[in-house]
């Protein structure tokens, strides 16, 4: 249910993995050193070993903790208080020296409950693990815009805040989870409409795309008739176009926004449930285009990894369903066309074996008839 709670808490107690001991250097990076209030920061975390003295690489990918502290900058005017953000999952770069990098998403704290950047100034980041502390760094947080402040006045209480970045609600109750998200769900969507030129406004539309899309898939089991018959206009499903535009939204999304949940990346999730969109619209070219903006982008990612297969499974769907169900007029007036053709034809030849035999028959008869005569 709340997976990266029960990750901060083994975060705290827990080392690196994998046997390669302390780091000898940590490093802080921000891509973006100055960002609005309202907006979402990534921070990247490296983990760096000698190679000489490891000796060797032994894991892609090591699970261990890194606590990232914010802080106002000194000030008097200041009033705002220091946020915390972790991450516990480490992937292996190439090159020399061993380094291990990591993604934290750095804009709500859920122990305080409150946002981790909530008035504009200068604040300094600050990490630290297994003994070793990272350079500071210093960023500059600007005034919210218009479209920040309108969603930030909208999206405020903590479920909202799971929802966009869990996907699930604050709840253990299985039928209260369904009420919470859902109401979450409808606070993203007035956002959305309200201010959706904000991050948080598109990260909500995106969760909104993602959940319409799973009802799809629980209200069709059969998947690909049930497609088929809303191509064709034989049911008319209002959640398509509804997911489609929400989904749009969602891929305006910062293409490096990813969630602390096994490194889940908020556009390309998006992106994944962009694809059976654009299937229920009937438009598999950029059903196609989608699946290789996925391979090519997010080739590591949960959902990109599956762009091959993807692609893979969605031309075997078509090849099968164009040789049933043509969907260009032409072709499928030109099947009838030939079908009929086969099957007169096929009278034809059978009214010709039927009358040869008949005649054969009749002569044969006649002949038989004549030798009997004296």
């Amino acid at each position: 249910m709340l997976p990266f709670l029960f990750l901060w808490s083994v975060a705290l107690c827990s080392g690196p993995t994998g046997g390669l001991g302390q780091p000898d250097e940590v490093e802080i990076a921000v891509g973006d050193r100055k960002i609005k209030v309202g907006e979402p920061l990534m921070v990247e975390v490296s983990l760096l070993w000698d190679e000489e003295r490891t000796g060797k690489k032994i894991a892609e990918v090591i699970y261990s903790s890194f606590l990232l502290t914010i802080r106002p900058e000194a000030t008097e005017s200041s009033s705002a208080e220091s946020g915390a953000a972790w991450l516990g999952k480490f992937r292996l770069q190439e090159g020399s020296p061993i380094r291990y990098s990591g993604n934290a998403l750095v804009f709500y704290d859920f122990l305080k409950e409150t946002r981790i950047f909530p008035e504009h100034g200068r604040y300094v980041i600050e990490g630290q693990g297994w003994g070793r502390a990272a350079e500071a760094v210093t960023i500059e947080v600007g005034p919210a815009g218009e479209a920040e402040r309108c969603a930030l006045e909208l999206i405020t209480e903590p479920n909202d805040y799971m929802v966009l970045y869990q996907g699930e609600a604050l709840f253990y109750s299985v039928e209260n989870e369904r009420r919470a998200r859902a109401k979450a769900i409808e606070t993203f969507k007035k956002a959305f409409q309200q201010c959706e030129d904000s991050v948080i406004a598109r990260w909500g539309a995106a969760r909104v795309g993602i959940e319409l899309v799973n009802q799809l898939r629980r209200k069709y089991p059969r998947k690909m008739e049930s497609i088929k018959a809303h191509v064709a206009g034989k049911i008319r499903e209002p959640l398509v176009e509804e997911a489609h535009n929400y989904l749009l939204a969602g891929l305006g999304l910062p293409e490096n926004l990813e969630l602390p949940d096994e490194g889940v990346n908020m556009r390309e999730e998006a992106l994944f449930s962009m694809i059976t969109a654009a299937e229920w619209k009937g438009d598999y070219e950029k059903c196609l285009a989608y699946v290789d903006e996925l391979g090519e982008k997010y080739p590591e990612g949960k959902y990109g990894r599956r762009a091959s297969q993807l692609r893979s499974e969605i031309e075997t769907c078509l090849i099968r369903d164009e040789s049933r169900y043509p969907r260009d007029s032409e072709q499928r007036g030109s099947n009838e066309s030939a079908k009929l053709n086969t099957g007169w034809n096929n009278k034809r030849l059978a009214f010709v074996i039927v009358s040869s035999v008949v005649a054969a028959g009749l002569i044969s008869g006649i002949v038989l008839l004549a030798r009997r005569k004296p």
